[in-house]
């Protein structure tokens, strides 16, 4: 795959940073490698990046791996080192499956932020028991 690099996105000045989102939905994982000013770069889903499409895959922590590996080529193009992970999720097996496979290629993540929507009303609360 031979693509040309954009200019259009700020990365910083001295060391190369990006930040990427996880997000999980019932059935698949959503990456998305963003600039500084969350300028999408590239964003991949479980269903893409796969061979194997069954529901129950594609919602595991080891499509994670793969994801990886697609992003990887964008990572090495705009020469990023460090980066800044943004949680849509909870933290589950998913994010230590990122972390892992980002360390073992070679870069430094520099912060790791959890951003759960929540509603203004709160959490729905309990059902009341019947009497």
């Amino acid at each position: 795959m031979k693509l040309e690099r954009k200019e259009l996105f700020f990365l910083g000045n001295a060391e190369k940073s990006a930040k990427i989102h996880i997000k999980k939905s019932f059935s698949n994982i959503f990456i998305t490698l963003t600039d500084l000013h969350d300028k999408v770069i590239i964003c991949y889903s479980s269903g893409s990046s796969m061979e194997i499409v069954s529901k129950r895959q594609k919602s595991s922590p080891y499509a994670v791996e793969s994801i990886v590996k697609k992003l990887l080529f964008y990572l090495r193009l705009y020469k990023i080192k460090s980066l800044q992970i943004i949680l849509k999720l909870k933290v589950s097996s998913h994010v230590f499956f990122l972390i892992k496979e980002l360390n073992f290629y070679g870069f430094t993540i520099s912060s790791i932020f959890e951003k759960k929507c929540l509603p203004h009303n709160g959490v729905r609360s309990r059902k009341l028991p019947r009497k």
